[in-house]
């Protein structure tokens, strides 16, 4: 009987099944390690992260739990603070909240004033300024959303000199301007000016004409104006028209002489014609 032809398969390939046994036993340890590394990885990110995100790392020369060092920016808890710096130039301050550092929780709404010492006036905030209502305002708001440094500037106050304008007077035939007069005078701009016009006999006054949109009253001979720019003014007369008067006695005479007249004629013929 010739020998069978499955035994050596059996010989030959028995240590290879053996061999691919043990590699798929070593493999899955190895897998079932890597996976636990992997789970304890993630337990301990669980644990450790959020502790993390809400207290803020602690930095080497602070020993305060959730503070970052020299950034201005604190957070405890649920509660994000954020440090605000506030300073003035020469010439003023700030009164409201003061000049210094101050801490305020996130979303503040800190009130803000800048008061000028005499002499000076308050030009505006700089410096952190995206968040202040106005810049250009002594008493403002500032919204705390970051940490910030806010500076007021002053400077010192100029004089300034009023403005000077000319105005010229004159009248028309049949009176004059009594008040101020006639001619050119020169006042300081916003001055309110008495005008008075004088008629002559048989005139009346009529207006004031002219650069007129400041005279308070321009059918008033007695009114005022207020010299806002180079003005000339003219004050205008009429000729006054006399109303005819009538003689009553006058034509009651006329009348009762062409009466005692007709009735004299009438007499007249009759006679003649008796």
């Amino acid at each position: 009987m010739p020998p069978s032809k499955a035994a050596p398969d059996l010989i030959t390939h028995g240590p290879l099944w053996l061999t691919l046994a043990a590699d798929a036993r070593s493999l899955a340890e190895e897998e079932t390690q890597e996976l636990a590394v992997r789970f304890g990885i993630l337990i301990i990110l669980a644990l450790v992260v959020p502790g993390i995100l809400v207290s803020g790392p602690v930095l080497a020369g602070d020993d305060t739990p959730g503070s970052q060092a020299g950034i201005g920016i604190t957070a405890t808890g649920e509660t994000v603070e954020y440090e605000l710096a506030v300073s003035s130039t020469a010439g003023g301050k700030v009164t409201v909240p003061g000049e210094g550092t101050f801490t305020y929780a996130a979303g503040t709404h800190v009130d803000l004033a800048a008061t000028a010492d005499e002499g000076f006036l308050f030009v505006n905030w700089t410096g952190d300024v995206e968040t202040v209502d106005d810049v250009a305002s002594a008493a403002t708001t500032i919204t705390m959303l970051d940490r910030y440094a806010i500076t007021a500037n002053f400077e010192e106050a100029r004089e300034v000199e009023a403005q000077e304008f000319e105005l010229a007077i004159n009248s028309t035939a049949g009176g004059s301007v009594t008040v101020p007069a006639e001619g050119t005078f020169v006042y300081q701009e916003g001055s309110e000016v008495d005008l008075e016009a004088t008629p002559e006999e048989g005139f009346e006054f009529l207006a004031w004409t002219g650069d007129a949109d400041t005279i308070d009253d321009v059918e008033a001979a007695a009114t005022t104006m207020v010299v806002e720019d180079h003005h000339a003014i003219t004050a205008t007369f009429q000729g006054v028209h006399p109303v005819a008067r009538v003689n009553w006695g006058l034509i009651a005479g006329i009348i009762g002489a062409v009466v005692v007249v007709t009735v004299a004629v009438l007499l007249v013929r009759r006679r003649k014609a008796g």
